[in-house]
């Protein structure tokens, strides 16, 4: 949020737009790409987290997609790649549908980021 102009926030007061109106329709707007980037970091990270699930849950019905995707590697002496791999594909597309939803909104906000001069 530092790193947004304050002369384009001074700029929609004088033509005449409130605070939240100025939040909303500059701040806002050049803020959610690096919004979207946390975002993505941190599901990525929840989602590919394997260590701690790993050695804390004991229970087969509450271990998580990535410990699972990992028990296939071992399970019954063998590997079986053709599961392995359909188990691998269905285990990117939440990654996957979240990249190329954001991919959309990740460009709208470096058409203001040259607004101000510096």
């Amino acid at each position: 949020m530092d790193n947004v102009p304050i002369e384009l926030e001074e700029a929609a007061w004088v033509d005449g737009a409130s605070t939240l109106a100025s939040i909303q329709k500059i701040i806002a707007p050049i803020m959610f790409p690096g919004i979207c980037v946390v975002f993505i970091f941190t599901f990525s990270g929840s989602w590919g987290n394997f260590f701690i699930p790993y050695i804390l849950l004991q229970t087969l019905n509450k271990l998580p997609a990535s410990v699972t995707l990992y028990q296939f590697f071992g399970q019954h002496g063998m590997i079986i790649y053709g599961q392995l791999a359909a188990y691998s594909a269905v285990y990117a597309i939440p990654s996957i549908f979240l990249y190329i939803l954001s991919q959309s909104y990740m460009s709208k906000g470096f058409n203001m980021a040259g607004a101000a001069k510096g």
